[in-house]
């Protein structure tokens, strides 16, 4: 029968989230134990008092030494921000299909900002605001859901976290923290593009310049 503090271990272990806010000592423990106690319960397979509970939660917090994503680890080498876009769903259709890399030309030759990611059955173009009616004349439909108002922040940062865990979660936690939505995420091997409300563009760049170490010079 797993213990207690086992069961612990293995919950806070594969929840990173768990493991960074007890290292940083962020948690009521108190409630932290009502919350984990069915958990531990299933795991044990026992019923188990919230002060045992308690008591062995604030061991675990005492001893706790995984280091989870240590902030010096990360450093930016460029932030960037690009402001006046839309976001524009569209259904996979084959004629979008067809259609789409005659609207990447134009919009090139305008060099506007375009990108575009592709889903199963839906393509999410993010542009210039300018190109909306382009977009709808250029695929010959109209899109299913239309986003204005947004900018984008866009970190440049070394090719060696890539292989390292948590690196995303890192940046984004940082931003949801101060309550911004992030409307569409995109990435490439050595970028992560955030697409973010106007109004709130600011706050996140000051947010994630102030909060990750930026490679100055």
């Amino acid at each position: 029968m797993l213990k207690i503090s086992d069961a612990l271990e293995e919950i806070i272990e594969d929840n990173n989230l768990l493991a960074f806010g007890l290292q940083h000592r962020l948690f009521n423990l108190s409630q932290l134990s009502k919350f984990l106690q069915p958990l531990v319960e299933t795991r044990t397979k026992k019923s188990i008092t919230e002060s045992a509970l308690l008591m062995s939660l604030s061991r675990f917090q005492r001893d706790f030494k995984k280091e989870i994503w240590n902030i010096q680890d990360f450093i930016i080498l460029n932030i960037t921000v690009n402001s006046g876009l839309a976001s524009m769903t569209f259904s996979a259709s084959p004629g979008v299909l067809k259609n789409i890399s005659k609207l990447y030309r134009a919009a090139r030759s305008k060099k506007d900002y375009i990108t575009l990611s592709q889903g199963t059955s839906e393509i999410t173009l993010i542009a210039s605001q300018e190109l909306l009616d382009l977009a709808k004349s250029v695929l010959g439909e109209s899109p299913i859901f239309v986003k204005k108002g947004l900018s984008s922040v866009g970190l440049k940062f070394s090719l060696k976290y890539n292989d390292m865990p948590g690196f995303f979660y890192h940046v984004l936690q940082k931003v949801a923290l101060q309550g911004i939505s992030v409307h569409e995420v995109s990435s490439t091997y050595s970028e992560l593009i955030l697409y973010i409300e106007e109004e709130k563009i600011r706050l996140a760049f000051d947010t994630l310049y102030n909060c990750l170490p930026v490679r100055r010079g």
